[in-house]
Formats: structure tokens, sequence, C-alpha cells
């Protein structure tokens, strides 16, 4: 906990002002944010973050702001990589781009796959990566958009441990992989806020269909449904009870890293990110958060998750339940952004998370 409390306050102290373009009445702003976070999966990373909030056309008065926050990291661990997100509004908001980019140098876990794994029993591997994702949206009416876009994911998996699960196991993908191909996407999009939302819903159906004849190793479909809801608890400014569901079914030859996974820093905190994975997964968290002082907030939050190879699989009773708790301080209030550390306890698990920005 001191460590924690240590790289909190470092954090704060390193934090650089926004940058604001008065030619804009203030509409796009830089803000240089140190990476100082720290996870299950990576250990302590540091790094540097630019977030830049803007309007694509600062004339347009219903336009939703845009977001665009290139990241470059590195850890004790060996760990390094660049994770360039946005989301960016067009045209009245007739025209959204969502993209990211992420190239990774780093080492992973595999425990195997389904319910019935052993948290103490695990293959360590090393992996290369480049992921590049992007969907054109458009809106149809009201908040409900459609799309299509384009998914890339590059995987080249090295040094696994001899004898370990991965060699034994050999799951689809083992020795690395390819996925390519086309991605369509229906969305309702009523958030108030792309990052931080205190109201309104967001719904995500997503599918991928990936085939070697649009450069893909192997033949698999992934079908994505995000569902979240803010509800708004008094007019403070974050005081709000936020829902998410998260289900993911892949079919085909899916190399591993492709499956259904519960864990990690966004979903079933405590669990460490991909430990528990199958073709598909079923996720979901409710989080109360509220302010405590002026730039001080609090949260409580339970998740549960579930894995089945298939749906007449599903069991109640192989749930993994977490809770915790988390601390928030207001680094950029006028854009909702967030510091936030969380400590989460799950069945024989758990993990401490600290970074930027709210977990969904």
């Amino acid at each position: 906990m001191r460590t924690t409390c240590t790289i909190i306050f470092l954090c704060l102290s390193l934090y650089a002002p926004a940058q604001t373009d008065s030619t804009t009445s203030q509409q796009r702003n830089w803000d240089i944010v140190p990476m100082i976070s720290g996870s299950p999966e990576f250990g302590l990373l540091l790094g540097v973050n630019p977030i830049f909030t803007f309007k694509t056309n600062p004339a347009d008065t219903v336009l939703r702001t845009s977001f665009f926050g290139p990241q470059l990291f590195g850890t004790f661990k060996k760990q390094f990589g660049i994770q360039i997100p946005g989301n960016l509004f067009f045209q009245q908001n007739r025209y959204a781009l969502d993209f990211m980019i992420n190239g990774a140098n780093s080492r992973w876990r595999y425990y195997g796959i389904g319910n019935e794994i052993d948290l103490e029993e695990y293959d360590s591997y090393r992996f290369r990566g480049l992921t590049v994702d992007l969907v054109l949206l458009r809106r149809l009416f009201s908040s409900f958009y459609a799309g299509a876009g384009y998914r890339y994911n590059y995987l080249d998996v090295f040094s696994p441990t001899a004898g370990g699960l991965l060699e034994t196991e050999q799951p689809a993908g083992h020795h690395g992989y390819t996925a390519s191909g086309p991605v369509m996407v229906l969305r309702w999009e009523s958030r108030d806020n792309v990052m931080n939302a205190y109201r309104g819903s967001f719904i995500n159906i997503r599918g991928e269909l990936h085939r070697t004849a649009t450069g893909s190793t192997h033949h698999f479909e992934v079908l994505t449904l995000d569902f979240r809801h803010y509800i708004p608890l008094s007019q403070k400014p974050y005081h709000v009870l936020a829902f998410q569901v998260l289900h993911q079914a892949t079919f085909g030859s899916v190399p591993f890293t492709e499956l259904g996974m519960i864990g990690g820093s966004m979903i079933n905190r405590g669990y460490f990110s991909g430990a528990y994975r199958d073709r598909h997964s079923l996720a979901l968290q409710i989080e109360y958060r509220q302010m405590l002082g002026k730039k001080i907030g609090g949260v409580l939050f339970l998740s549960g998750g579930n894995l089945m190879s298939g749906y007449n699989e599903l069991d109640p009773g192989e749930t993994r339940f977490a809770a915790g708790i988390g601390l928030r301080f207001a680094l950029l209030p006028q854009n909702r952004v967030n510091l936030r550390f969380d400590y989460a306890v799950g069945r024989n698990s758990r993990g401490q998370y600290f970074g930027i920005n709210e977990a969904f």
C-alpha cells in the first residue's frame, strides 16, 4: 500500500496542466499525463499519455467532443508498447470513427482453457504483436449508428516454458497467428461523455469474420455484445450507478488469445486478464461512484464472470465473483479524466489497479 500511495502522489506531482487553444473558444485541449500505473499483468508501468480533446468542427454547436490519446509505456518486466486509441465525431454527430492501434513486446501467462484451471499453475511466454482496428459509423436515427471496418492482429508467440502448458496443450495459434478481416457494428450511443459518463446508455454489437482470403491464418468468427448504462443519483457530478454486461462468442478455429476471456483492469477486476478463457464468455459488473471531496471520489464495485465451450454448457455454479473498492482523483475535470486506484478480491485471486480513466 505504501508503494501505491507513493506512485499516486508522484503521478499528481508530475501532472502537466492542459494547454488550451484560445482560437477555438477553449474547444481544443492538450493534456500531458504521465502514465504511472500498475496491475497484476504488468506490475509497475511507466510511460507518457498525451490526451487531446477537441471538436472536429469548432463551429458545430451540437458536435460531441472527440478524443485522441496515444500512450507509450514500459515496465520493469521488460514489457514495452504503444497504444493509440481515438473516438472522432463529424457533421453534427452523423459520423463517428473509432480506431485503436496497438503494438507491444511483452510477457504474458497461459493458464489453460475453461473454468477448471489452477491459478497457481501457468505457462509464461513472450509475444510481439501489432493490432490495427478501424470502424466508421453512420448515424441512422436518434442515437443509433451502423458501420463497418477492418481488424488486423498479428501475434508472434515465443519463449514459452519448456514442457509447459502451451507445448502440451497446443491451442490454436500457440506459435503465433494473424487475424485479419472485416468488422460490422451496430451501436446505440446516448452517453453524455464517452470517457466518463454520468448518464445514458451504450449498446455495441460487433461481428468479426476472419478468413484466409482476407489474410488470416485461421478461419473463425467473433460476436461481441457490450451493454452499459449509467444512472445519475443526484445533481452532483460523479454520483452515478453504472452497469455493464459483456458477452463474447467465438466460432471456428479460434486462436487462444482471441477466445472469450474474463479478468483484467477493465472487466472482472481481481482476476489476471485471460486467466479464464473459453469459446464463450459472459461478464457483469456494477459500480457505485460518488465524489468524496472537490477532486476526490470513491467507488464500490461487484462483478461476476463465466465461461462455456457452448451455450448448453453454462453452469451458474462456475461463476467467478469479485468485489472491490477504489479511489478517484480528478486529473482533468473539464474532460472528466480521472486517475484511478482499484483494489479487487476474487476467488483465490486479487489485484491492484491504478491508472487513467474509468474501467467502463
